[in-house]
């Protein structure tokens, strides 16, 4: 189950905070400009469970295993961990982070 909480960041549902994870594997939440909090576009996906967790990092890095345990540590395979396919590396500017936190 993903939950969207993009229009109400902070918000709550029967006395409990929106996007906690108790109704949801994973949580997302929109930067767009015209919602609750921008960095002028991007995004953010937040989960409790650590195997999603690990697969989310390596799809937003192309794929890439970026932890010595997920790694093939077969020689040759060094610079070669590609383990799932992925998109171009999903992470803020400096300046966008800035705008968040402004």
């Amino acid at each position: 189950m993903i939950e969207d909480t993009s229009h109400v960041i902070g918000g709550s549902y029967k006395g409990e905070k929106v996007g906690n994870g108790r109704y949801s594997d994973i949580t997302v939440v929109s930067f767009h400009p015209v919602k609750i909090i921008t960095t002028g576009e991007c995004g953010m996906a937040i989960t409790n469970d650590s195997a999603l967790s690990a697969k989310m990092r390596k799809f937003r890095s192309y794929g890439f295993a970026s932890t010595p345990s997920e790694m093939d540590a077969r020689p040759g395979n060094e610079l070669w961990n590609y383990q799932q396919l992925g998109w171009v590396q999903f992470r803020l500017t400096d300046m966008q982070v800035a705008l968040g936190l402004f």
